[in-house]
């Protein structure tokens, strides 16, 4: 609820604005009012208002004084100015001191001050994300370069020594030389970028770090960094004796946390124990591996990589590092969304393939396997519904994974084209204004309807259909009014009400603003154009 503080000298303007809008259907309190510049400047320090409406004016002290007085003491206060037809000169200076608009008292309407609270309101949700953001910036940063070298570091982009320790220098807990494993906390993606819009990624992923560290903050060493969409990687130093039973207690209650706090399913692989810098890239490819592995076939929560060895298959270990950077990007490109990345990595898929002189039947089994959990896992799960739910062991030899493969790709991008959350949330607002439109419609009330915060809604609504949620509905409505009075005998005031006002008077001014016309002209004015039409018609003139 945002806080207003009402300043002018006179009373009954006062009791006007006051009275004019239902405040706290709109997200609006008024906390108090002032009759000059200077009342309204201790009650400023006292009252501490979000907005200041505010006659320029005044005895005593003037609106144009209060602002800059007002932005001595604190840059968050948000001021609208009234004024008259011949103080737009005192306006300009207003705004130059920092008000947010203006309003011509003479001719103000609710739908007016509505917007230009709602606009004002909106600005200073976004003023205050940006300072939150700048406050983050910094930290971000330094986090940013510590990412980037530990992605080189277990992707194997680093090639000399000297390069090795600048990477590993910024992670100072870590003990490269001493014992270790790699564990890839593979999440799944439903419950972490779901709800994007009011949390950011950023702070989800921060937030299942945190949850992370928590298991692991007994050992002396560890690094933890988000890796892609869905991993998290975690190089741990630990014992040789005993670390196998300290790690799956570690990973039980890693998997523990991620549920409670967030809801969260996750699949751990482990890589064997590894010492020394050079073993780090190998390490994350057992580790990856092993992830992958477990839920794709063995069902097990964590899994150790040497389970995988047990196996006795090979080829798909060998699999998984051949086309780990694809695997990766594609899980990128689909938590993005981008139908061209998606494409590109696709067809770099089909072209290694293809390349590929060695590559055996199972391995192509595997990959498309691994192609199809990749998909599933992400927010476009595919299903029996799609229509594509292909037998693996159909897939013989290279031409009939190529077939596939541009089947599942396309797919995959029909139906990413298919969503469009922001355009869903418009659909269904109009459609709620549609059924609803006879009764009270605040705009909290439709952002309610669709899931979104008021403001957030507000300006999506205006960005996608180029005029303000408050306008659009006085033009359905009117819309609907005139359908009325050009095809039923309703009497004005039934018109009135069945279009959402209860005031016959406010309902009239606002049709004449929107059409020229009272309702009464317009009904007279189309009856008279009708019956000359229809004289036209029977050739009587």
């Amino acid at each position: 609820m945002y806080k207003v503080l009402i300043v002018d000298d006179e009373i009954l303007a006062r009791a006007g604005i006051k009275a004019l809008i239902d405040w706290e259907k709109y997200g609006f309190s008024v906390i108090g009012e002032a009759s000059n510049g200077q009342i309204a400047f201790e009650k400023i320090k006292e009252m501490k208002p979000d907005i200041v409406i505010t006659d320029i004016k005044m005895p005593v002290m003037n609106g144009i004084d209060l602002i800059r007085a007002t932005k001595k003491i604190s840059q968050e206060i948000s001021f609208i100015v009234l004024s008259a037809y011949n103080d737009f000169e005192y306006v300009k200076e207003a705004m130059k001191e920092g008000a947010k608009d203006y309003i011509l008292k003479i001719q103000m309407e609710p739908e007016d001050l509505i917007r230009i609270l709602q606009n004002v309101a909106s600005d200073m949700e976004s003023e205050k994300k940006n300072k939150k953001d700048i406050e983050k910036l910094f930290d971000r940063g330094m986090i940013a370069v510590e990412e980037k070298s530990f992605r080189d570091i277990i992707f194997g982009k680093i090639k000399t020594e000297e390069e090795m320790k600048e990477a590993l220098s910024y992670f100072t807990n870590f003990k490269a030389d001493c014992h270790f494993t790699c564990m890839v906390v593979h999440t799944q993606s439903k419950g972490i970028y779901d709800n994007k819009i009011d949390k950011g990624v950023y702070d989800i992923v921060t937030f299942i770090i945190d949850v992370i560290k928590e298991s692991v903050i007994h050992l002396d060493g560890s690094i933890i960094h988000h890796v892609n969409n869905y991993d998290f990687v975690l190089l741990l130093n630990v014992e040789e004796e005993g670390y196998g039973f300290e790690i799956s207690q570690i990973s039980q209650n890693i998997q523990n946390s991620l549920k409670k706090y967030l809801n969260l399913k996750s699949w751990i692989g482990i890589s064997l124990l590894h010492s020394g810098p050079e073993s780090i890239e190998k390490a994350y490819e057992e580790a990856f591996a092993a992830s992958r592995r477990c839920v794709q076939f063995l069902g097990k929560s964590y899994i150790y990589y040497h389970e995988l060895l047990n196996e006795d298959n090979s080829s798909q270990l060998t699999e998984d590092k051949n086309y780990m950077d694809e695997l990766i990007k594609l899980e990128d490109a689909l938590y993005k969304g981008s139908v061209k990345e998606i494409n590109a990595v696709f067809k770099d898929i089909k072209d290694k393939v293809v390349a590929s002189s060695t590559i055996t039947k199972r391995e192509i089994e595997k990959l498309y396997f691994n192609l199809s959990f990749i998909i599933n896992s992400s927010q476009y799960k595919l299903n029996i519904s799609d229509g594509h739910n292909p037998a693996i062991n159909t897939i013989n030899d290279i031409d009939d994974f190529i077939d596939m493969t541009r089947e599942l790709q396309q797919v995959v991008v029909n139906k990413i084209k298919g969503i469009d959350q922001k355009q869903q949330a418009i659909l269904d607002a109009k459609k709620f204004i549609q059924s609803n439109y006879k009764n009270p419609i605040s705009l909290t009330d439709v952002a309610d309807f669709v899931g979104l915060s008021p403001t957030y809604f507000s300006e999506l609504f205006k960005k996608e259909e180029d005029i303000n949620f408050i306008d659009y509905l006085i033009e359905f409505r009117i819309k609907k009014a005139k359908h009325l009075l050009r095809y039923t005998d309703y009497k004005i005031y039934e018109v009135a009400r069945e279009v959402g006002y209860e005031n016959i008077y406010y309902f009239s001014r606002i049709f004449k603003r929107q059409t020229g016309l009272s309702p009464k002209q317009y009904r007279q004015n189309k009856s008279k154009k009708a019956e000359e039409k229809a004289k036209v018609e029977d050739g009587k003139i």
